[in-house]
């Protein structure tokens, strides 16, 4: 929460959450960035129990093209979702989706790729980038490629 107060550029006080420090990855192309994905996506597949992890995309476009990547790549994975305005079900494993669509909604690790400063720079984009990170409540992952966002300096 302290990391997504950054973000806001408010001094509020954080509802405490334990987990791991936010972790912000430099990747250096596209192809590295999905690898870094996929190895999320399939630690999540493999833990025990019911864990949920959102990977929450800037907008819908972003979201269906990393889920249909993610879908090739794991063979239709009965715990792999694209969660849209129509859904009508939160499920258990990996849920792809918007910031806007997720906002509400909690998941024990959340993604956010492509936070680069091309695709998150305006004052909306601050917004969004603070609900993506408060969606996290163990563990938040952002990856981009290139410059990251002036919003995690």
């Amino acid at each position: 929460m302290n990391f997504a107060c950054k973000i806001r550029q408010q001094d509020m006080e954080p509802v405490l959450r334990h987990g791991e420090e936010p972790e912000v990855k430099s990747c250096a192309d596209d192809n590295e960035m999905r690898g870094q994905l996929l190895e999320i996506v399939q630690r999540t597949v493999s833990a025990e129990g019911s864990v949920k992890c959102g990977i929450l995309c800037k907008n819908l476009a972003q979201a269906e093209e990393v889920f249909l990547w993610l879908e090739g790549r794991m063979r239709m994975h009965p715990k792999l979702h694209l969660l849209t305005y129509d859904s009508d079900t939160f499920y258990d494993g990996i849920m792809v989706t918007t910031i806007p669509a997720a906002k509400g909604l909690e998941f024990d690790e959340v993604v956010i790729p492509d936070v680069d400063d091309s695709n998150y720079f305006t004052e909306y984009d601050r917004g969004l980038l603070y609900v993506g990170c408060t969606r996290a409540m163990h563990r938040l992952t952002l990856l981009y490629c290139g410059k990251a966002s002036r919003f995690l300096s």
